[in-house]
């Protein structure tokens, strides 16, 4: 039984977003408008992946889960390998590129072709360079020239560097993710009052 319940939270918060992409995949048919259907499973496969991604580096073999299941199910359900657990993810960013248009222009935060071809580089040096000069030449992505404007409030949303990004609301509003206040030197919270 885990004793840190930042890592339960982090295991069980990842198993649910797996769960609710699982759940839009499984679901595809109630959508009636093609190209949202194309669209849904494209963002769902990528999210699932991304989770997969993060968790994988972070436990190694995981419970591989890929369809709605019961708890029952999910309480005897064993871990896959990481290589099994790597299959799915490179077979999900797959699926996210064949269904996201090259043109496709996803809203600020969402994913879309190019992010899922970004992060579909495991271990395949040749494969990687290859896919990443694909990017390069055809995306309209670069990397930003000026590294101390890359965090500025003024080129935030501007930048052709960002494919995939998730924006959080700062002023201790509730929202936004607490991570990085585990890395903030020891009393910071309290003299940001």
């Amino acid at each position: 039984m885990p004793t840190n319940t930042y890592t339960t939270d982090y295991w069980a918060a990842s198993y649910h977003c797996i769960a609710r992409c699982n759940l839009v995949l499984a679901n595809l048919d109630v959508v009636d408008v093609p190209d949202l259907k194309v669209r849904f499973e494209a963002e769902a496969r990528f999210i699932r992946a991304l989770v997969y991604f993060n968790l994988v580096r972070l436990f190694e073999g995981l419970p591989l889960v890929t369809t709605p299941i019961s708890g029952d199910e999910a309480a005897v359900m064993k871990r896959s390998s990481v290589d099994i657990i790597y299959e799915q993810i490179i077979t999900d960013l797959q699926g996210a590129i064949n269904n996201f248009p090259e043109d496709y222009e996803p809203l600020y935060g969402a994913a879309g072709h190019w992010a899922a071809k970004a992060r579909l580089t495991r271990g395949d040096q040749a494969g990687a360079a290859t896919l990443l000069e694909d990017i390069v030449a055809r995306s309209g992505y670069s990397l930003h020239g000026n590294y101390a404007e890359l965090f500025s409030d003024a080129s935030e949303l501007s930048q052709n560097e960002i494919m995939f990004a998730v924006r959080f609301t700062s002023g201790g509003l509730g929202l936004g993710s607490s991570l990085a206040n585990y890395f903030a030197p020891k009393g910071y919270l309290s003299s940001q009052s």
